[in-house]
């Protein structure tokens, strides 16, 4: 069947004109088959940038937590080398008596106590890193010092901090960074391409869209992690670091997808470990989280009035998302720049109406808004 998404290539454009963001990719996927590739405007408002294509590289932003770090600890539960309830004290020697009893479990589904966000590239925390050849051991450290924002597991707040952590959680089970270890796992058996990390200067500025000014690196940044505390930490932590195509995103979250539904010998984690993952949902109670994947929020959600209950995404800064309806087998994927030339609380706003509407439209475009 044939949709007529002009709709769509109407507010999306729309949006370039209003500058929320100089560039956007789409993909819109139902029943495991792509309906809709868009490519739209340039990478930055001058007119002689280059414009958006498939070859064109995001920053993913928090997209890496699910795509990099939950899929790295699935295959590792899937080996049994790692356990959900493995508490921090299985792995690091240094956790405060306040945090012994938080699981993995807990850092995955955002309920582990700790806070949303600390900037360890402020000045003040400089000297630790400055004697540590190994930066994310002293961020893990820093972490284990900051009191606690809750009791873990009576609620979820989303943490970045969690997600340092469980990305080195794998690289002491496996020997490797983290993204080689995605890498290796995940995205080579999967033929995957266009997914990337920064493993030094511009090493992948070609095809890189820009995500705006930094004013602690005094440059644009381009094909070099949007995230402050991702840059401190060599450029890809377990929290952001990952660069992308659109395509290649869409390839990866269609295999989850069929493995999820079916098994699926091309990808490297198992229908039972998958399942378990996304089907934990509302824990602690009232949370919209799963294992690694957010659900819709009963009101306001970024996935607009019509994605069922039944649906797992993730929003990225840079103006990234991705969500997937498994009661309708339709899949919505958001790659922008939304961050450039500087970021601000009012795009912030906007990029969320923006998310709403485009999912909306979407489903009104294929008859499914009811």
């Amino acid at each position: 069947m044939m949709f007529d998404f002009e709709p769509v290539s109407k507010i999306v454009n729309d949006s370039i004109g209003n500058r929320l963001f100089p560039g956007a990719a789409i993909s819109v996927c139902h029943k495991a088959k792509p309906l809709l590739r868009h490519y739209a405007g340039r990478k930055t408002y001058v007119p002689w940038s280059g414009k958006v294509d498939r070859f064109a590289f995001f920053d993913l932003a928090s997209l890496t937590k699910p795509l990099v770090t939950v899929l790295s600890i699935m295959v590792l539960v899937d080996k049994k080398q790692l356990c959900l309830d493995d508490r921090l004290i299985s792995f690091f020697d240094n956790v405060p008596r306040d945090k012994h009893a938080i699981t993995v479990q807990q850092l995955l589904s955002h309920a582990s106590g700790l806070p949303a966000h600390e900037p360890f590239y402020h000045t003040k925390y400089m000297p630790h890193f400055n004697q540590d050849a190994r930066r994310i051991e002293a961020a893990c450290r820093l972490i284990f010092s900051l009191p606690l924002a809750y009791e873990p597991g009576s609620r979820a707040v989303y943490s970045d901090l969690g997600y340092m952590i469980l990305g080195r959680i794998v690289e002491k089970i496996t020997g490797s960074h983290l993204f080689d270890f995605a890498s290796r796992q995940i995205f080579i058996p999967c033929g995957l391409e266009g997914l990337s990390w920064q493993k030094g200067p511009n090493h992948i500025a070609q095809g890189a869209v820009p995500t705006g000014f930094c004013h602690l690196r005094k440059r644009i940044l381009m094909g070099e992690v949007h995230d402050q505390n991702a840059w401190l930490l060599g450029g890809a932590a377990g929290h952001a670091g990952l660069f992308g195509t659109l395509e290649a995103v869409e390839r990866l979250l269609l295999l989850l997808t069929r493995a999820y539904r079916e098994g699926d010998e091309i990808f490297p984690v198992s229908r039972r470990t998958l399942r378990s993952f996304i089907n934990t949902r509302g824990i602690p109670a009232g949370s919209t989280w799963c294992l690694g994947f957010d659900s819709p929020s009963p009101t306001d959600s970024s996935a607009g009035r019509f994605f069922s209950p039944n649906s797992i995404g993730h929003l990225g800064y840079t103006g990234g998302s991705f969500w997937i309806d498994l009661d309708q087998d339709l899949m919505v994927i958001l790659l922008s720049n939304r961050t450039f030339p500087f970021d601000s609380s009012d795009s912030k706003g906007k990029i969320r109406l923006f998310r709403q509407r485009l999912h909306d439209t979407i489903r009104t475009c294929m008859g499914l808004d009811a």
